[in-house]
């Protein structure tokens, strides 16, 4: 971690790996109870599993939008992504 990042309070990877690596199952709704709870009071402190979440959330939402894209599953993953990324660059 860079000294910037250190005064921002930024932060470079997740806080806890063995809670974030539930970052998918939570996004996909397969954790139990406890584990929600758990995961949820993590993204609490650790803005990279935040980020995670909310950049699935906005790559899904591109897909969903895309369901007319012909090809292969990975083409339209990969046009949802650089569509994600390229509204993140103007925003």
């Amino acid at each position: 971690m860079s000294r910037s990042d250190k005064k921002m309070g930024s932060q470079v990877g997740c806080a806890a790996p063995e809670i974030g690596a539930m970052v998918h199952d939570y996004y996909n709704g397969a954790l139990d109870a406890p584990q929600v709870r758990e995961f949820e009071r993590h993204m609490i402190v650790c803005r990279h599993c935040e980020s995670m979440v909310i950049q699935l959330d906005e790559v899904m939402m591109v897909l969903d939008d895309d369901q007319d894209i012909e090809g292969h599953p990975l083409d339209k993953l990969q046009t949802a992504i650089g569509q994600s990324l390229h509204h993140k660059a103007f925003v």
